[in-house]
């Protein structure tokens, strides 16, 4: 009898460490990138010893680097059969977050958080899901909980300026992107979203700066030359913004991008109008229009030019299109041009009637 428990003790301790050195040799593939080898050597260790929670989790973790998810949820699931842990919790969850099952991805992760209220990557892991559900409040609660508990936890920052710019919170990821950007001063992702704060919260030269640095590192990206155009007409520097909308003209020629060709057409039009280029203006008030005839505000400020260069019979026909167009509706007509004077029209356009 003695004999045999030896024998049996003996041979048990060498499967486990043969399944120990599979189970070394699955982690430095893993940690190679080699993720093929590293499910081949993990699967070696369970056969060894399927009992071992860590060795299916990393498997786990190996399928869901090459995007093996079903074969992965199984493998995290016989882990968590072995032994509940915050890890394996986390990394089911982020699994079904990878397959855009976000409320299963959250069920998970409030696991996760019930074996460790104090784990900042479980609070990340819920403002990612939550942010991807759009319920950006909730998502932004749990982005502060991780910073809370971590507070150099940079990735959640990120996710937090996200969470505030969808909220319109422009001024508060402000403040969290001036404190990235020290350490990161050259990362684009961040300068993107700096740029855009900027702009929403009226700061347009600075705005210019930041979309600058963006269009040198991308300089075929016509939205950027768009929020610089704009950022150039809101500071009076009307040739950088009617250079800037030519560029975007220029790369859209060959595409089928119209509604973005017309109105740029529109907004260059306005530029000229304000460097009293009339000429100009109506030209590309013209080219506007060939693409949407029935655009209210081009075919007013082409009739406010026409006005200027004295084709009053055509300004008053303009000016009525624009009227039965719905122009009175128009942001420009309520905000903009009814703070002029009380008897604009009546002066502009009083012969027209």
């Amino acid at each position: 009898m003695f004999f045999t428990i030896f024998f049996f003790v003996a041979t048990y301790t060498v499967s486990a460490q043969k399944a120990k050195d599979f189970g070394d040799l699955g982690n430095k593939s893993m940690e190679s990138g080699d993720y093929i080898s590293a499910i081949q050597s993990f699967t070696k260790a369970i056969q060894l010893s399927p009992s071992t929670a860590e060795y299916y989790h990393n498997r786990a973790v190996s399928y869901h680097a090459i995007e093996k998810y079903q074969e992965a949820l199984i493998d995290f699931n016989k882990a968590l059969s072995i032994e509940k842990t915050t890890e394996s919790y986390n990394a089911i969850g982020m699994t079904f977050f990878y397959l855009n099952k976000f409320p299963e991805a959250i069920s998970n992760f409030n696991k996760a958080l019930e074996l460790d209220k104090n784990n900042a990557l479980t609070f990340y892991n819920l403002g990612l899901a939550y942010g991807n559900l759009n319920n950006y409040e909730n998502a932004l609660k749990y982005f502060n909980d991780a910073l809370k508990i971590n507070p150099k936890y940079e990735i959640a920052l990120l996710g937090r300026v996200i969470a505030l710019v969808k909220l319109q919170k422009f001024d508060e990821a402000l403040s969290d992107l001036n404190s990235l950007e020290k350490k990161y001063p050259n990362d684009l992702e961040i300068t993107s979203y700096k740029a855009t704060c900027l702009y929403e919260t009226k700061n347009f030269s600075e705005a210019i700066t930041e979309y600058s640095k963006l269009i040198y590192a991308n300089p075929h990206d016509a939205d950027l030359f768009w929020h610089r155009a704009a950022s150039y007409s809101f500071t009076n520097q009307t040739n950088e913004a009617i250079n800037d909308y030519s560029r975007i003209l220029e790369l859209l020629k060959n595409t089928d991008s119209k509604d973005f060709i017309s109105i740029t057409y529109y907004y260059r039009g306005k530029v000229y109008t304000m460097n009293a280029n009339y000429q100009s203006a109506v030209k590309d008030f013209d080219e506007c229009l060939k693409i949407n005839s029935t655009a209210e505000l081009a075919l007013f400020y082409r009739a406010i030019c026409k006005l200027e260069l004295k084709q009053v019979t055509e300004a008053c026909v303009d000016y009525k299109n624009a009227i039965r167009n719905g122009f009175q509706n128009s942001f420009d007509y309520k905000n903009i041009i009814l703070t002029y004077s009380s008897d604009y029209f009546e002066t502009k356009f009083g012969s027209c009637k």
